[in-house]
């Protein structure tokens, strides 16, 4: 039985465990407080990755818009060519085509 004064901390005097406890303890918890610092500069970059994709996705939603819109007038060009194709001969003349 440990008949010592008690320390703060709940250590005895006659307790030589106690500072390798404390030791380790201090140890495990900056390793915690490491991992944790790496897990927020992670998720920090996921974001990042994140909003990237979402710019890029906008990007190409754009890029289809305009897509669409010139397809459909190469179409129309295309359809005036096949009903008139001397009138599609001149306009491109015209146009310097």
């Amino acid at each position: 039985m440990n008949t010592g004064s008690a320390r703060p901390g709940g250590f005895g005097t006659g307790d030589e465990d106690g500072p390798a406890r404390v030791d380790a303890a201090l140890r495990q918890t900056v390793a915690l407080l490491e991992l944790v610092r790496q897990e927020e500069a992670l998720l920090g970059w996921l974001n990042d990755c994140v909003t990237q994709l979402r710019a890029i996705q906008r990007a190409r939603a754009h890029l289809l818009e305009v897509t669409d819109v010139e397809l459909a007038e190469a179409q129309d060009l295309a359809a005036a060519h096949v009903d008139d194709p001397h009138r599609s001969s001149a306009s491109s003349r015209e146009a310097g085509l």
